[in-house]
This record gives structure tokens, C-alpha cells and sequence, in this order.
């Protein structure tokens, strides 16, 4: 049975399942918090939106206590399956498995196989990160164990995430440089800082995804550079580590591609790998950090409990 109520703030009306009567639910059309009622039909309670003062120490958690969860004992194993999984594309996927034949050389996909599994893995993993880490967990997540076409959907799903996040942190800049285009105005470093500044968006982006926050909100740009502008400080040092981290794998990732193979170099750039590898952790438990300290100051990145 379904339990059709009203908003009482905009009206809207909305349906839950009859066992979620008396819990909390958030209107899809204005964000209003307000509890299921008993009976079809009937408003919903309305509760006080009080405002929320942020978590204190948002800094010494980024800057000091961000460290000491890589190295408590329950993070061990997930350092293990980070490093793992690197060595496993540094020595597997970096490789040319394609051979040539008299006038045919045919592709292999070893290596793309290898590179979907590894970075699906650590996506994952980088997901997982940023939600327990939001929700207060101060270690590194557990190692997924699931297998067959579960482990291919996590794989799967994570890699969409990460795309997702960075096409809708586009959105505003297409917008904008279509409609300076119609105007007839198009200078190129003007295009690239609208870019730049629409990519800062991703951290956002990326925490909602993770902590499961509507997915309307993704799209209300409005919100998200309001609750940016009023976390300015805190969400700046939480891009900037994030940029560094993506540019590291960036560079480390590509580098090593145009590069000899010979021992020095070969373990210079796996080292450097590796290191990108956890700063790009690190990057994942900063997000966490930030979702954790702020999210509940605004009601509209608060998850519903039904």
C-alpha cells in the first residue's frame, strides 16, 4: 500500500510505502524535510530546520589526523590491495601483448582488460573511501570481496561514477561558453577558465555521488556554488589536493608511456605511481572529510532516513 502526502511547504505531492509512515522523508521538489504521515492524503509534518553549526577541526583533520589513518592496523589490507592492484597494471597492463603476422598485426586486449579491472578496483575502493570517511569511519575501508557479475557491477558502476562527476562538472561551463559563443564572444584562455573553474565542482560532485544524496541535487548548480561560497576556505584546500592528486596519476600514468624501459626508470616511475596512488587516497579521505564536517549544514545534502 502506498501513503500519498502533501508538502507543506510547496504543495508537492508525494508517495511512500505505507511502512515508511512516521519516519522522515525530504520533498524531491523543494527539499523540505517533514515526517510521513499516518493516513493517505494528509499533510506532511513539517520539522524546524534549525541551522547546523559545522564540525569543528576541518583542517587538523585534513592536514594531521588525515595521516594517521594509513597507518592503523585496519587499513593494512587496504594499502595491500592499493599497491596490488598498481603493481598489477604497472607490470601487466602497461605491456604490448599484439603481434605481427605476414601482413596483419593483430590487437590484443590484454592490457585493456588489465586497466578497466585495476582502475575499476581502485575507483571503487576511492569511492568507498570517501563514504566511510564521511560517515565517520577513521581507517580505510575493507577490501571488497565480491566475485563474478557483482564484482564486475561495482567495477562498472564506480568507473560511471567518476565519469558522471566530471561530465556534470561541465555542464555549467558548456553553458556558458555556447552562450558567449552566441554573442559572439570567444577568447580561448576565457573558454579554459570557465572550464577550470566549472572542474572545481567535482569534489562536489564526487562526495554526493559517494554519500547518496539525491540525485536531483546534483543538477542545482545554484546550491552547490551557494554551499561552496559558504565553505569557501575548506572546499578550496579540498580541490587543490584533489587537483594534485588526478594530476599525479595524469602525469605518472602517461609519462611512463613514452619512456624507456630500462630498470632505473622503470622503478622511478613505478615508485612515482605508487605515490600518486595513495595521494589520490588521501584526495579521496580529504572529500570524505569535507562531507563529513559540512554536509549537515545544509538540509538539502542531508540523506533521508526512510
Amino acid at each position: 500500500m502506498t501513503i500519498s502526502c502533501t508538502c507543506s511547504k510547496c504543495g508537492q505531492i508525494c508517495g511512500f510505502k505505507d511502512i515508511y509512515a512516521g519516519r522522515k522523508a525530504r520533498c524531491l521538489q523543494c527539499g523540505t524535510v517533514f515526517i510521513i504521515p499516518e493516513q493517505d492524503g494528509d499533510v506532511g509534518l513539517s520539522l524546524p530546520q534549525e541551522p547546523v553549526a559545522p564540525l569543528p577541526g576541518f583542517y587538523k583533520a585534513v592536514l594531521k589526523e588525515n595521516f594517521k589513518a594509513f597507518v592503523q592496523r585496519e587499513s593494512i589490507a587496504g594499502l595491500v590491495l592499493c599497491t596490488a592492484l598498481t603493481l598489477f597494471h604497472f607490470f601487466i597492463g602497461d605491456k604490448d601483448y599484439s603481434f605481427s603476422l605476414p601482413g596483419f598485426r593483430p590487437p590484443l586486449f590484454v592490457g585493456w582488460i588489465v586497466t578497466f579491472i585495476t582502475a575499476g578496483y581502485l575507483l571503487w575502493y576511492y569511492i568507498e573511501t570517501i563514504d566511510e570517511t564521511a560517515s565517520g569511519c577513521d581507517f580505510l575501508p575493507e577490501i571488497f570481496s565480491g566475485d563474478g557479475f557483482v564484482f564486475v557491477k561495482e567495477i562498472v558502476k564506480s568507473i560511471y561514477f567518476f565519469i558522471v562527476a566530471f561530465a556534470i562538472a561541465l555542464i555549467p561551463a558548456a553553458i556558458i561558453v555556447n552562450l558567449l559563443d552566441v554573442i559572439h564572444i570567444s577568447w580561448q584562455w576565457l573558454n579554459v577558465a570557465i572550464v577550470i573553474l566549472s572542474l572545481t565542482t567535482v569534489p562536489m560532485v564526487l562526495s554526493m555521488l559517494a554519500c547518496g544524496i539525491a540525485p536531483w541535487m546534483l543538477f542545482r548548480f545554484d546550491r552547490i556554488f551557494v554551499i561552496i561560497a559558504k565553505t569557501f576556505g575548506p572546499y578550496m584546500l579540498t580541490t587543490v589536493i584533489t587537483v594534485f592528486s588526478f594530476s599525479l596519476i595524469f602525469l605518472t600514468v602517461g609519462f611512463f608511456a613514452t619512456n624507456s624501459e630500462t630498470t632505473p626508470s622503470a622503478v622511478v616511475m613505478l615508485m612515482a605511481r605508487l605515490v600518486a596512488v595513495f595521494s589520490a587516497l588521501f584526495a579521496m579521505r580529504t572529500i570524505g572529510l569535507y562531507a563529513r564536517h559540512y554536509f549537515d549544514c545544509f538540509a538539502e545534502l542531508k540523506v533521508p532516513e526512510y
